[in-house]
């Protein structure tokens, strides 16, 4: 505009200014250390959960904490969540995204495993060479017992192995208020023998059961 002095607003300026509103500045492009936090605790989150869902014996303290954890993650991401909405713009990056996203995606998987029992299934079949020779022995020669811490066998740590009826009860090493394992029974559900223990079928042949004392 003739006679207006460098660097002074123009009224297309000051329209645009009114119109949009103040510019909030652009945070620097690349993760935020937030974020990178964040997610590594939900894939920290993710493993304890295969862990702890796919083992041979539910165990009720570990699954409780699991939970705890994972309210409080996702109590984290909330909050960072609701403060990006409130803080400057971001220029955000595939990475961000996925970063971001990473957090309620390990939430979703580790309830899909609580429900689902497919990891305990996935971990069975990648066992089952080393499991069904136990089972051949103690169908062979009666029960087996590892000692009292036990030992790995495949995927899973066991204690014993025992015939009851048809079928091959598998124990894992026992908590202080109750115990399990796995079971083969490949006639159908196993012989229940107390109120007290419950099976759950996995896959095949191969039952869960927890005995709370």
């Amino acid at each position: 505009m003739p006679g207006s002095l460098p660097g002074a607003p123009t009224i297309a300026g000051l329209w645009d200014a009114a119109i949009d509103g103040p510019k909030r500045p652009l945070r620097t492009p690349g993760p935020s250390a937030p974020e990178m936090f964040l997610s590594s605790l939900a894939a920290l989150w993710v493993l304890g959960a295969v862990v702890t869902f796919s083992d041979a014996r539910g165990d009720v303290g570990l699954t409780l904490l699991m939970a705890g954890s994972g309210l409080m993650l996702a109590t984290a991401w909330s909050w960072r969540t609701a403060s990006l909405s409130r803080g400057p713009e971001r220029l955000w990056t595939k990475l961000d995204v996925a970063l971001w996203a990473f957090v309620p995606a390990a939430g979703l998987l580790g309830l899909a495993l609580f429900a689902t029992d497919m990891d305990l299934a996935l971990r069975i079949k990648l066992s089952e060479p080393e499991l069904r020779s136990l089972v051949a022995e103690v169908e062979a020669g009666g029960p087996v017992s590892f000692g009292r811490n036990g030992r790995p066998v495949g995927l899973f740590w066991l204690h014993e192995g025992r015939l009851h009826g048809d079928a091959v009860f598998l124990q894992a090493p026992s908590l202080v208020v109750s115990d399990g394992g796995l079971v083969w029974s490949p006639k159908g559900s196993p012989p229940w023998w107390s109120p007290e223990v419950v099976f759950r079928h996995i896959v095949g042949p191969w039952w869960r059961y927890d005995n709370n004392y």
